[in-house]
């Protein structure tokens, strides 16, 4: 079970209780795609870009004046660009990112060390 899954929602289903499904199990090598528009508002929501409401919730959150995080990425130019995106998109609601940039061996080290604020940005988990 994934880390915030509904258990009512599967104990409905045990049941046969009418139950909307906006997610199905899939096998690991067979990806999903469910286009934006067919989501629930309250999930299409989580991916606007809405610097305000960020800013509000950094607010409501004890962050009024916004944060500094490090982004460590390797030094592969793809990495570094998408953290650079991150950075121009993240500062507009009050996040100020730092971009560290190492060799492979020391972004690993970091890594599995979990010695970090933010790793990657890989463009398939942050962008």
């Amino acid at each position: 079970m994934m880390i915030g899954t509904d258990m009512r929602g599967h104990q409905r289903l045990m049941f046969a209780e009418e139950l909307p499904l906006h997610s199905y199990p899939i096998h690991y090598q067979s990806p999903a795609y469910t286009p934006l528009g067919e989501l629930p508002e309250d999930l299409r929501e989580l991916y606007d870009y809405d610097p305000d409401k960020a800013r509000q919730m950094l607010a409501d959150a004890n962050y009024p004046d916004g944060f500094t995080v490090d982004i460590y990425c390797d030094s592969t130019p793809n990495n570094q660009d998408h953290a650079a995106l991150l950075k121009d998109a993240w500062i507009k609601f009050g996040v100020t990112a730092n971009i560290q940039v190492h060799d492979p061996v020391t972004h690993t080290n970091f890594t599995y060390n979990r010695n970090y604020h933010v790793d990657g940005p890989h463009p398939w988990s942050l962008l």
